[in-house]
């Protein structure tokens, strides 16, 4: 166990995010809040332990898993050692902006039934990302941006880029579910949060700044597994709240339009396209006759 000296520990996941992660960590390192700050590393191949000596403090905490577990059970891994009352989750491509981390303090404070709450979130651009939903029907206003808040609301959901724990309550809700490999956790963890009779709160009062999919890196393979457990991760979430029926069906209906997708990307030189949907049909292979999902590149 790590000893507290300090309200707020702080958790970031990386996978081969050494390009983007440096700024994550300076957002956050100085913060006279800030307590711990652990680095979850699944099994990078890049030199992440070079950046964290760079920073020289004892403060930053590296977990290295010798296999990539995915981002909720990386996530877990720190959660479970932290004994501070609140924590932080950020993405390795989000930065905290000035005084957000006081803020979310304050309002967790003031907000006593809030597990999770997080900020508002900007694209490199300054635009506002769509990063929580009030109701999971009516996400969008007809000129295609969806209704954002003047202040502090209950949201249904709250994006996994920035969330930041009311740790007594999450204790008990549960942390993120290990089924889940990638995408759709925080979906799980609002839902079961919301059903545990705690509350999501979204304050633009605080702002941070996320590079939307920089983590990692790109490429083709790369594309293909983001793709596979997106569409399985979907469709297990789908199975474990509307029922393991309807997740089939789903299933059987997803891989028979896949093939006909694909047929016509094959034919109309649609590389890209074509691996995407490859990797649909492969998830919805896997969730039909439930073999072991695909963990690794």
């Amino acid at each position: 166990m790590i000893n507290d000296i300090g309200p707020v520990s702080v958790v970031i996941v990386t996978f081969n995010s050494t390009s983007v992660v440096r700024a994550a960590i300076e957002s956050v390192v100085n913060e006279k809040l800030v307590s711990n700050i652990f680095i979850v590393d699944n099994a990078s191949v890049d030199n992440i332990s070079d950046v964290i000596d760079s920073f020289g403090t004892a403060k930053i905490k590296l977990i290295r898993n010798a296999n990539n577990l995915g981002f909720g059970v990386a996530n877990n891994i720190a959660l479970e050692q932290i004994t501070t009352p609140y924590a932080l989750l950020l993405n390795p491509d989000a930065v905290m902006g000035k005084g957000a981390l006081d803020t979310l303090v304050k309002k967790s404070a003031l907000y006593a039934q809030a597990g999770i709450l997080s900020t508002a979130i900007f694209y490199e651009n300054g635009y506002l990302q769509e990063t929580y939903r009030r109701n999971f029907h009516q996400r969008k206003i007809s000129e295609g941006n969806f209704l954002r808040a003047d202040g502090d609301i209950c949201a249904e959901f709250l994006s996994g880029a920035v969330l930041f724990f009311n740790m007594k309550i999450m204790k008990k809700v549960g942390f993120f579910d290990p089924n889940i490999f990638l995408f759709f956790e925080e979906d799980d963890l609002c839902i079961r949060t919301k059903k545990s009779g705690y509350e999501l709160i979204y304050t633009p009062d605080a702002k941070a700044f996320h590079i939307d999919g920089g983590s990692s890196g790109s490429s083709e393979k790369l594309s293909f597994f983001r793709q596979y457990h997106m569409t399985w991760s979907y469709l297990y979430i789908s199975g474990k709240y509307l029922g393991k029926g309807h997740a089939r069906f789903l299933s059987l209906v997803y891989f028979l339009k896949g093939w006909l997708k694909l047929i016509f990307y094959y034919a109309s030189n649609k590389s890209n396209l074509a691996c995407l949907q490859r990797a649909k049909i492969a998830a919805c292979w896997d969730c039909l006759f439930n073999a072991k999902k695909r963990s690794s590149l």
